[in-house]
């Protein structure tokens, strides 16, 4: 699938969502979610997991052993939806403890609120905004496609998505910038 001009991520989701129950048998789901975010392969798997929504393997395996094993009890509608809530608490867990991701996790601190939205599609403009890689001379330089970490703009300063988007000077992917901040600050905004 393209990154840009491919389907929506919503659809993208339910792409993958068709080949689950096969990635459940041990293949990596992270080079599916890497397709839904339209992720670099750069970034990583947890921070794709959350970004484009997908609920890590091994939780979701756990998830589906206890529904099976307590829909007798309680019935199949509340096993499942006590089990989901507990799924994201221990996702939740997960991603608070992980040390990679920390510039996504800033933006994106609780994975529920995250994956449960109700607006705004990840594309990979909005995907290289919440995780860093993309067009910053940063990753860039790490990537040795350039001379120098340094702004364009601001010599001496390292131009990383933070510094792209939150800086004062007008300039450097004028497009990129108002498209993420758009999606981001109405997401963050409807939070509250």
């Amino acid at each position: 699938m393209a990154n840009v001009g491919g389907p929506r991520s919503s659809r993208r989701r339910l792409l993958m969502s068709a080949v689950q129950s096969v990635l459940l048998y041990g293949a990596e789901v992270e080079q599916a979610a890497l397709r839904v975010a339209s992720a670099y392969r750069t970034v990583s798997e947890p921070a794709v997991l959350v970004i484009a929504g997908v609920i890590p393997v091994k939780l979701l395996a756990e998830e589906r052993k206890a529904i099976y094993q307590r829909k007798g009890e309680i019935g199949k509608e509340r096993a499942t939806s006590e089990e989901r809530t507990r799924t994201y608490r221990q996702w939740q867990e997960l991603w608070d403890q992980e040390t990679r991701g920390r510039w996504t996790a800033r933006l994106t601190p609780m994975v529920q609120l995250w994956v449960k939205r109700r607006h705004g599609e990840v594309d990979y403009y909005l995907t290289q905004f919440l995780t860093g890689h993309g067009y910053f001379q940063s990753y860039l330089f790490l990537m040795r496609k350039t001379g120098s970490p340094d702004c364009i703009y601001c010599p001496g300063v390292p131009d990383d998505a933070e510094h792209t988007f939150f800086a004062a000077h007008i300039g450097k992917g004028p497009a990129l910038r108002q498209h993420a901040l758009w999606v981001f600050f109405r997401w963050t905004l409807s939070v509250k």
